[in-house]
């Protein structure tokens, strides 16, 4: 069996599910660092041509990019939001939440939604209980 890189690994797994691709980003720029967020840009660059053809659609220079997708890379915001609509994507800013709670979409996360039955029923049992006393 043949072994393949981290990175080939990585961008194959992105092509397949390009819904995890965002959710990994969005997780790195909530709670990871930027050497992080580099390396997931650089394996992510593999599923769209690579970087030379993101460096051509988003108007950087070749050696730029390399340099900004390296792992001493300090991408620059203008930078890294042309390369981030290469792939189709785009930086947004959201509040952050002061209830983790509040911030989870519950249509996504069955435990969240048997959490939000659990709660309904003992509401309505308590408003039973209520009504028979």
């Amino acid at each position: 069996m043949k072994d393949r890189a981290h990175d080939d690994a990585m961008a194959e797994a992105f092509r397949k599910d390009p819904a995890y691709a965002v959710e990994l980003l969005n997780s790195i720029l909530e709670y990871g660092d930027q050497g992080e967020l580099v390396i997931a840009l650089r394996q992510m660059t593999k599923t769209v041509g690579g970087a030379s053809k993101v460096a051509e659609q988003a108007h950087l220079n070749g050696t730029h990019i390399y340099r900004t997708l390296s792992a001493k890379g300090n991408p620059e915001l203008r930078s890294l939001s042309a390369i981030i609509k290469t792939m189709g994507l785009r930086l947004a800013v959201q509040p952050i939440c002061r209830i983790p709670d509040d911030c989870i979409d519950s249509k996504r996360y069955p435990l969240f939604i048997a959490r939000e039955a659990m709660r309904a029923l003992v509401y309505d049992l308590t408003q039973a209980q209520g009504e028979s006393t």
